[in-house]
């Protein structure tokens, strides 16, 4: 069931159906589904730790990251660009890869 959802997913999600999740989520039953509850324990616990401080700080930034730009990315197949949703979530996205990529360059400096 889980494959066939995210074959779904990733066919036909597009802007409005995102939108429409958004407005409508009920956040405390996001927040306790399983896939989103259990990393961020195993992250809350690991940033608790002094050996995995590192990891678990990476970690919280990362995964939200990644996600953003796999929704995007998804969005973006199936929607047009010059709807102003997508294009907004692909400027934010492509401002945010340089942005980052120019910040650790400049701390590496």
């Amino acid at each position: 069931m889980l494959k066939e959802n995210f074959k779904y997913f990733i066919d036909n999600y597009d802007f409005d159906m995102l939108f429409e999740w958004v407005n409508n989520a009920d956040w405390l039953v996001v927040l306790m589904n399983p896939y989103v509850l259990a990393p961020l324990v195993l992250i809350i616990a690991m940033m608790m730790h002094p050996k995995t401080t590192a990891i678990g700080q990476n970690a919280l930034i990362i995964i939200p990251a990644v996600g953003y730009l796999f929704v995007t990315f998804v969005i973006l197949k199936n929607d047009i660009i010059s709807s102003i949703g997508p294009f907004i979530m692909a400027g934010i996205a492509f401002f945010g890869i340089v942005g980052t990529l120019i910040y650790t360059q400049l701390l590496k400096d």
